[in-house]
């Protein structure tokens, strides 16, 4: 049933399918294979990289979803040379800061980007609002691995940072997909997706405003 709702979903409806259970379902299930995979993989690794915690997931899965191709090969280029500069940055300036500085941007150019591509259908502007999208993303996720294993006393580090992965790569990523389509469907704007990158982005900056206020965990 899947195929055929991939194939026409209207002809599958008038067939008499719920194409909109089938596509909930398939996302459930989807999610909830990604968050037991990341489950597994912090049980078999012992420890689990946090880059991907948070607003980076949902852009990745948003990215990867609804563009794919050039754009997002170009965005792991600007991801590559990106993330490890504004590691070095967070040494020199406050990570916090840094992250809401990214965060904001992230609000605020979301929706542009992607009025960007829907206006103007081309190669060179999906490569150019993927590679805004994700150079802004270089100077969040360069920056959060470092921020948040200082968030968790070192005895509880490696627990703090798989149980945080899990979570969000489960709510966050799993879903992203699933709220993307369901926002198209039901407002009709392909810039919708937009609004669930502006939403995590405001969730972001409330975090590490509370973040800001709270002592770091330095020690090794």
């Amino acid at each position: 049933s899947l195929v055929g709702i991939r194939e026409g979903e209207l002809r599958m409806k008038v067939l008499g399918y719920n194409t909109w259970l089938h596509k909930y379902l398939a996302f459930i299930i989807a999610g909830a294979f990604g968050g037991l995979s990341g489950v597994l993989w912090a049980e078999t690794a012992g420890i689990v990289s946090p880059e991907n915690v948070v607003l980076t997931t949902s852009v990745d899965a948003l990215l990867m979803a609804v563009l794919g191709g050039a754009g997002t090969l170009v965005g792991g280029v600007i991801l590559a040379i990106g993330s490890p500069l504004a590691g070095h940055w967070s040494d020199k300036i406050a990570r916090p800061r840094i992250m809401v500085w990214t965060a904001w941007l992230f609000l605020l150019t979301a929706y542009p980007a992607f009025y960007l591509m829907v206006a103007y259908p081309s190669l060179a502007a999906c490569v150019l609002a993927v590679g805004w999208l994700n150079l802004v993303k270089a100077g969040y996720s360069g920056v959060l691995p470092s921020l948040l294993s200082e968030q968790f006393p070192v005895e509880v580090r490696a627990v703090g940072v798989a149980f945080s992965y899990s979570i969000s790569v489960t709510i966050f990523g799993g879903f992203a997909p699933f709220v993307a389509t369901w926002l198209i469907a039901q407002t009709g704007d392909p810039l919708s997706p937009s609004y669930y990158l502006i939403a995590t982005a405001f969730l972001s900056i409330i975090a590490l405003m509370v973040v800001r206020r709270r002592p770091l965990y330095s020690g090794k």
